[in-house]
This record gives structure tokens, C-alpha cells and sequence, in this order.
């Protein structure tokens, strides 16, 4: 495999820049920062397509996979400017947040939109995700709003960073792609009210059943948290309240799974109007 030629070549666990990688691992860090970790050459790849600005490539050539498509992303990356720094497979694996790693790490910096950022425009499709806490949740739900065609994920009080590494891996690098923000209830509220969004909330105390309801037009799906459901505030605050059938002894849904039974049946519905 034909390489370009690094920028620079770490070996010492006492550089700055190793130390640096480290202390990303926190999220207080990443946000003190403004940057994120990404980490994977499928992740990293679909970083440098959706055009997020990395500070720097880190990679350890002995750690590529058989067939490892590397060295093209490393000469994608050099093409758009981005320092390639190359580590040994010791000193990799140390500054790696995974279990056998594939080689690749990047440092991206991160961005920031609030709901007044959204382009609202004609019948959009909202998901509202209150107090997720699970990264592979928050993951496959990115994955799920991007492949229903949702306008923006919004994320109400929600307990884990959306870019850490292991939502990044679980997003399949959806997260690129996906328009996301953070916002408080009130927040959130405020923004649905000012642009007539009407509101569903899922709950299993609902007597309509998901279908059944009315999907189209400008609409948010709220959803909670699996060990919670949603807050008292948005029960109250939604227009109108659907549930999922549960045929089985199971009391409830994956929140993955039931955002992907919500969504697409309200893309079916305004497929067919």
C-alpha cells in the first residue's frame, strides 16, 4: 500500500499532541476544546465527505486491516489539507478509544446549531428525543431520522454528548449528515409553538395507535428516554398521543426501534398524499 509521506511521526507517549489525544477522551475536554474524536476509517471517511474541518489524521500503518482502504483516505485527506501524523501501533492503540483499533484517528472540530439555525421549511418532520442517555441508542436514532428524511433531530435535555466517539461509531456517520441541536424544554416549546409544528407524543397510555394518526403536515414525533418515557411536560404540551402495540409480555420498545416504526410510517403517509 502506497502511503503519502507523513507530516510528522510520534513515538513518544510524553508529546504534547499524545497527551492531548488522551485528555479528548473526556468530554469536558472535547467541549473545552471545541473539537471531537473520530476514530475509524469508515467514520473518518464519511467526516472528510461531509465536509467537517479535521485539525489533524493521526495513523499507525501497522494496525491496517487486509484490504485497508487507508491510504486512499489518507491521500483524500492530504488533498484537503489536513495534517497527517503518524503514530507507532503501540502508541496508537494507547490513544484509541476501541478494542482493535483499525489504525485511523482524526480530530475534528466540532460545530454548534440552536434551533433558530433550522431552515423550517414547508410541512418539516421533527424527531424530539427527551433525556436519551444511551450512545448506541442516540446512534442508530441519527441513523434512522437521516434514512426517514426528518428535517432536524433535536435532542431536549439529552444526558450523553452526541459527538463522542462511541455515538459516532454507532451513527455510522450519520451524524455528519443528520442537521442536530441541543435545547432546553422551554427551548424546544418556544420553537414548535413560533412555527405551528404540531406535536405527537409517544407514550403506551396512548388509545391511538401509531398509524392511525395523522402524520403529515409540519409534525414533530416526541419520544423519551427507554427507562423513563417522556416527561409529564411534554405529555401535557403534546397535541396529540399515539402508542405502539405491544403484543408480547414486553412492556415497551428499544428507542431505536420505535422511532423507526414512527418515522417511516409518517414518510409512508406523506409519500402518499
Amino acid at each position: 500500500m502506497h502511503l503519502p509521506v507523513a507530516d510528522q511521526i510520534l513515538t513518544s507517549r510524553t508529546n504534547p499532541q499524545v497527551k492531548r489525544l488522551l485528555h479528548l477522551h473526556a468530554r469536558s475536554k472535547r467541549k473545552a476544546g471545541e473539537v471531537f474524536l473520530i476514530e475509524g476509517l469508515r467514520e473518518v471517511h464519511a467526516a472528510l465527505r461531509a465536509g467537517v474541518k479535521l485539525e489533524g489524521l493521526y495513523f499507525a500503518e501497522g494496525l491496517f486491516r487486509s484490504g485497508s482502504t487507508a491510504g486512499g483516505l489518507l491521500a483524500e485527506a492530504r488533498a484537503q489539507g489536513v495534517p497527517l501524523i503518524a503514530l507507532t501501533p503501540a502508541l496508537f492503540e494507547k490513544v484509541s478509544t476501541r478494542e482493535g483499533p483499525d489504525g485511523v484517528l482524526a480530530v475534528g472540530q466540532a460545530w454548534v446549531k440552536r434551533l433558530e439555525d433550522i431552515q423550517v421549511k414547508k410541512d418539516p418532520l421533527f424527531l424530539m428525543v427527551e433525556g436519551v442517555e444511551k450512545p448506541g441508542n442516540l446512534g442508530a436514532l441519527m441513523r434512522s431520522a437521516e434514512s426517514a428524511g426528518v428535517d432536524a433531530l433535536i435532542l431536549c435535555d439529552a444526558v450523553i454528548d452526541p459527538l463522542s466517539p462511541s455515538v459516532i461509531r454507532n451513527s455510522q456517520g450519520a451524524v455528519f449528515t443528520i442537521p442536530f441541536v441541543e435545547a432546553s424544554q422551554a427551548e424546544v416549546a418556544a420553537f414548535f409553538s413560533v412555527h405551528g409544528i404540531t406535536t405527537v407524543a409517544t407514550t403506551p397510555a396512548a388509545s391511538t395507535l401509531y398509524w392511525a394518526a395523522e402524520l403529515r403536515g409540519p409534525l414533530a414525533i416526541l419520544m423519551g428516554s427507554e427507562k423513563a418515557g417522556l416527561t409529564p411536560f411534554w405529555l401535557s404540551q403534546a397535541d396529540l398521543q399515539v402508542k405502539i402495540p405491544l403484543m408480547g409480555a414486553a412492556d415497551s420498545l428499544n428507542l431505536a426501534t420505535a422511532a423507526v416504526l414512527t418515522l417511516y410510517e409518517a414518510l409512508r403517509q406523506r409519500l402518499l398524499k
